[in-house]
């Protein structure tokens, strides 16, 4: 029964960093050489996170350059928008101290 939830709970929280592209907690808890991962029946899927990460890396630079586009025409709003866009971003990945950095950027505007 113990084996039982454990496995449901693994598996629980794979999908739910899945949803949430949260490559940096599912490497953490699921990555190579996780015995409690492997107890409770999930496999390390390297290609998601591979996938996901480029993924990310091509919405992170669409931010950027909304960032940028935003500074180059002096609109704080905008600038401001784009620094929570961007903190929202990190924060569901799992890089909290880049979502704080870009929060904290968002204040100044």
């Amino acid at each position: 029964q113990d084996l039982d939830l454990c496995s449901k709970a693994y598996q629980l929280a794979e999908r739910q960093m899945k949803e949430m592209q949260n490559t940096i907690s599912y490497k953490q808890v699921f990555g190579s050489n996780s015995a409690a991962a492997q107890k409770g029946g999930v496999v390390y899927d390297q290609s998601w996170v591979e996938d996901t990460e480029t993924q990310a890396q091509v919405f992170d630079e669409t931010l950027e350059e909304r960032t940028s586009t935003a500074q180059a025409h002096l609109d704080k709003e905008a600038i401001r928008t784009a620094y929570l866009a961007r903190g929202e971003f990190h924060r569901q990945r799992g890089d909290l101290r880049s979502a704080m950095r870009n929060v904290l950027r968002s204040r100044d505007y």
